[in-house]
């Protein structure tokens, strides 16, 4: 999601036991039956999907206890059967970041310790623990002393104390700065990444970027962008162009030194960071337009983030406001899927609302927005016409990928829009011209395979038609073999006509045919050949 993603987990209010084939474990262990409370933050996240990872393998088997949160971010785990003395992730996928409104399509991750955890204590779920629970999950003991290493190697890295990773980042300024600037380098990244793969990133693929961080972090001890991005094009098969690494590289030093000002302003009301993390993302909601709409030419410029006075005004403008939405009929919506013949042009009509009457502005965005054109003043979506034999889309497979964004001077929404092109049976049969025959008298059969094409993929037929007045020859078609045979002891010339036919289209080429005067002259079996005259006997008297 293009918004902070600051996911915690709160709230772990009974001592935490957990079951069957987890990590690893310092003592014999017994199990019982427990139950599990928290919280899920990025704002409050509401409908995520939690789970207590059993066998430690980083994923959400269907084996394994999965609960929802609720509309404050809260969830519970009942009656689940857990072990003392183990280390077990706990992962929230997905779900609605209340903050911003808008869906958080990420994961976030945090270990849990079974046998340190005592009944009240809580668990932090957020950018900061995903990045402790990344590097646990990549070791090859995942023990005790594994997740000690990973949490003394991140806190080191970001600056912060092992305790400080835990914290609600809601509730410390120092945390929130490092939270959104972990995950909105990450946002950066995922964002030119599916601008360059076509597609929208998986959960697995949205990993190997904290994973690439992670990697970093063990190396060198900091965050070498431009080495993450070079990480990625490898673990994702792309190529990132040059500027938009550079603008990555550039963005993110931005980031970093806003949100460092951030971190050490005594004045902030905690209580007010949810509407910075607001306004915070809607500068962001500039960066990632950017990405989508460069070229590998472009020189693309950072956004300046503004103070935090500047970000805590247009955050409180914001939270009174109404962003303006997409409507299809009376629903709102956020994608919508369009089919058009080949040949044609769009022409779709496109309306978006503001309950609060704000102007509107509207920009395109998008691999494929220039082939496209929206009119605000008669609410039009229009493009050109489409070749399905010419694709012109990023990924030249007919499917043009570009988002609608419109924007009321506080908040912005975009609609995502995909349009397939239908291929059509429209085209003419292609045949290169056929090169003339010559054949001597009396030569055996002669075969030519023809070979024309429709684009579209439809079945050629061919017809073969010539004069042959001097029936020199036979003609044959057998599917796309021409058999041409010569008549005993004839010559002479003649032309020749092809005509391939598909969906009622034809095309005709017509080559010369030679049948010269030379070869072994035949002599049918069947004639008789004339006797040369009986000489006369003369006898003697």
């Amino acid at each position: 999601m293009q918004n902070f993603k600051n996911i915690l987990i709160s709230s772990i209010t009974a001592s935490f036991l957990i079951a069957c084939g987890g990590g690893g474990s310092s003592s014999s262990s017994s199990s019982s039956l427990k139950s599990l409370s928290g919280t899920i933050i990025d704002g409050y996240i509401k409908d995520a999907t939690v789970c207590l990872d059993i066998n430690s393998n980083g994923l959400c088997d269907t084996t394994e206890p999965l609960t929802q949160s609720l509309e404050d971010g809260t969830f519970t785990f009942k009656d689940v059967e857990v072990e003392t003395n183990k280390l077990y992730p706990v992962i929230s996928i997905g779900g609605i970041d209340t903050a911003t409104g808008k869906a958080f399509d990420g994961e976030l991750k945090n270990v849990f310790d079974s046998n340190t955890i005592n009944s009240g204590e809580s668990l932090t779920i957020s950018p900061l623990t995903d990045l402790v629970a990344t590097s646990f999950l990549q070791s090859t003991t995942k023990d005790e002393s594994a997740l000690l290493s990973s949490r003394d190697t991140i806190s080191t890295a970001l600056g912060l104390t092992t305790a400080q990773l835990d914290n609600d980042p809601m509730k410390n300024t120092e945390v929130f700065a490092k939270a959104q600037e972990i995950q909105q380098i990450k946002e950066l990244i995922k964002t030119s990444s599916q601008k360059n793969l076509s597609t929208q990133l998986t959960i697995e693929q949205q990993n190997s970027i904290t994973e690439a961080l992670v990697k970093q972090i063990a190396e060198t001890n900091t965050i070498d962008i431009s080495k993450v991005l070079t990480n990625i094009e490898t673990d994702l098969s792309i190529t990132i162009p040059s500027n938009e690494k550079t603008f990555i590289v550039e963005q993110s030093d931005e980031i970093k030194t806003n949100l460092t000002i951030l971190s050490t302003d005594t004045t902030i009301d905690i209580t007010k960071l949810d509407e910075i993390q607001n306004a915070f993302e809607i500068q962001m909601n500039d960066a990632y337009t950017i990405i989508n709409n460069a070229t590998s030419t472009d020189i693309l410029t950072k956004v300046t983030i503004p103070d935090v006075s500047t970000l805590l005004n247009q955050g409180e403008a914001i939270a009174t406001n109404t962003a303006p939405y997409f409507l299809n009929g009376t629903d709102k919506i956020t994608s919508k899927t369009i089919s058009l013949d080949e040949n044609a042009t769009l022409d779709l009509s496109i309306l978006a609302k503001d309950d609060d009457s704000d102007t509107l502005t509207y920009t395109l965005s998008g691999v494929d927005k220039n082939h496209f054109a929206y009119n605000s003043t008669t609410s039009k979506l229009t493009s050109i016409s489409f070749d399905h034999e010419n694709a012109m889309d990023a990924n030249n497979d007919n499917v043009y990928n570009l988002q609608l964004i419109v924007n009321d001077g506080k908040e912005r929404s975009s609609l995502n829009l995909l349009l397939t092109i239908n291929n059509l049976d429209d085209n003419t049969p292609i045949m290169n011209d056929l090169a003339d025959i010559t054949l001597n008298k009396n030569d055996s059969v002669y075969t030519l395979t023809l070979n024309a094409t429709d684009l579209d993929g439809t079945e050629v037929s061919y017809t073969a038609a010539s004069q042959n007045t001097d029936d020199l020859y036979t003609l044959a078609v057998e599917l796309n073999v021409l058999t041409i045979t010569p008549i005993v002891n004839k010559y002479g010339t003649d032309v020749i006509s092809i005509t391939a036919s598909s969906n009622g289209k034809s095309v005709t080429k017509a080559f010369n045919l030679t049948i010269k005067d030379t070869g072994a002259l035949v002599i049918p079996t069947n004639t008789v050949l004339p006797q040369p005259p009986m000489m006369p006997t003369l006898q003697g008297n």
